[in-house]
């Protein structure tokens, strides 16, 4: 019986240790536990390897797997895609100790695309420091693409235009003839572009932004001007010649006078440059030294290779041309036009076969009933002599136009006159007694 009962009490006392013993190993086995990496780390703002505008990342995260027994952590952002923490460096400037489960970084504003990375190690409550965890690259870029600019020619005769367009690191651009990011859509960049400008004559800016990754942006604009002369032209012979500043050529560009300050457009024939009235026309004849002529049916046995402002042409329109509703088709003549109170036409002695400069149209007593260009201008002046050919007036021996007839300038026979006006659009024959220097607006 005694020894029952002492079995009994042995078998308590063991009991009670053992329950001391396990409740001892649960609560100290954490601390004897290596403390681990963080977990669950995360940035709140940023994605990796994506470029953001925003200049401060959050990084959160939880505690390190099965361990409450956290002091703190040790954090920092740098350039650097490798750190580990060790009790050397856990002093440096830039390195934080912090309780919460959550930071924030400077404010990296001005950076350009860099890359940032953040390191965290835990410590334990004996000071002991886990393994250190890095997550990045986190690309931070607050800086605009650089050196934006968009240029295209400033004149055009064509409602598509070529625009050339550059900003350093852009990656989308968006182009509008309406403004900044209004009515067009967001592309890749490119550095050219065919682009459609509004159908109307005059000025048109394009306006141009240029995004990069970041969705930085950066604005460019240019300008350009729809500028043509459209020359009307009816059935038959016409005398006719345009006034902008445009010389379209083939093969050479023409050993003859050419008003300074055109821009030459060089084409792969002649039916290129005559492409406005192309089927509608038989014959065209110049004149600058030596007649020069172009059949479109005939191109081996043509020797004519240029049109040029300053220069009258005779062209045969076809019976059968594609008329419009004022029976009439157009030559179209791109360019601005020449200012014709500075641009001097070089007269050689004798013949020359001349064309008109400007947009106004200069007649005696009667308006003229006849076609011009749109934008010209009826001004009415006292006499040819005083207000047309004053700058050639002592050279000048006879001049002839052409509209739906002949008609004639005669200075030293006022009766035979009965030119009675001139005008953009047209051509006019001149016999001078030796060179001279034509200035359609010199009498102004």
């Amino acid at each position: 019986m005694s020894n029952h009962k002492t079995n009994e009490d042995n078998m308590k006392s063991f009991t009670i240790i053992l329950f001391i013993f396990f409740v001892f190993l649960i609560t100290t086995t954490e601390s004897y536990c290596e403390i681990g990496t963080v977990t669950s780390l995360q940035s709140k703002t940023h994605v990796l390897d994506t470029p953001s505008s925003n200049p401060i990342i959050q990084m959160a995260w939880g505690l390190p797997s099965g361990y409450t027994q956290v002091n703190g952590y040790y954090v920092l952002f740098n350039q650097n895609a490798t750190h580990t923490f060790n009790d050397l460096n856990i002093t440096n400037n830039d390195v934080q100790f912090i309780t919460n489960l959550e930071v924030s970084s400077n404010d990296y504003t001005g950076a350009d695309d860099l890359q940032y990375y953040f390191h965290i190690a835990a410590e334990d409550k004996k000071l002991n420091l886990g393994p250190t965890l890095t997550s990045g690259a986190f690309r931070i870029d607050t800086v605009s693409p650089h050196d934006a600019s968009v240029t295209t020619s400033p004149t055009t005769g064509s409602y598509v235009i070529s625009l050339e367009l550059y900003a350093l690191d852009a990656y989308e651009m968006f182009i509008s003839n309406s403004g900044y990011g209004i009515g067009g859509i967001w592309e890749l960049y490119s550095p050219t572009k065919q682009w459609n400008i509004p159908e109307v004559d005059g000025s048109t800016t394009i306006y141009v932004q240029f995004r990069d990754q970041a969705k930085n942006t950066a604005n460019a604009s240019t300008s350009t001007i729809y500028a043509v002369q459209l020359i009307p032209l009816h059935a038959g012979w016409n005398l006719f010649s345009f006034g902008t500043n445009t010389c379209y050529y083939v093969g050479d560009k023409p050993d003859v006078f050419i008003i300074d300050g055109v821009e030459y457009k060089k084409y792969t024939s002649m039916d290129g440059i005559l492409e406005s009235i192309a089927g509608s026309y038989s014959i065209i004849i110049g004149y600058d030294t030596m007649p020069k002529v172009y059949r479109p049916s005939l191109p081996m046995f043509s020797d004519m290779t240029y049109l040029a402002p300053g220069y009258g042409y005779w062209i045969k329109v076809n019976e059968d041309a594609n008329f419009d509703e004022n029976n009439l088709i157009y030559f179209k003549a791109e360019g601005t036009l020449l200012d014709p109170s500075t641009t001097t036409i070089q007269l050689q002695e004798g013949w020359n076969l001349i064309g008109y400069l400007g947009n106004k149209v200069k007649y005696v007593k009667s308006k003229p009933e006849v076609s011009f260009p749109s934008g010209r201008i009826f001004e009415s002046v006292a006499s040819l002599d005083s207000d047309i050919f004053c700058s050639v007036i002592d050279e000048a021996v006879i001049a002839h136009g052409y509209d739906e007839k002949p008609n004639i300038y005669y200075p030293i026979n006022p009766f035979v006159t009965d030119m009675n006006y001139v005008g953009p659009g047209y051509g006019y024959w001149i016999n001078v007694s030796q060179s001279a220097e034509m200035v359609w607006d010199a009498c102004e």
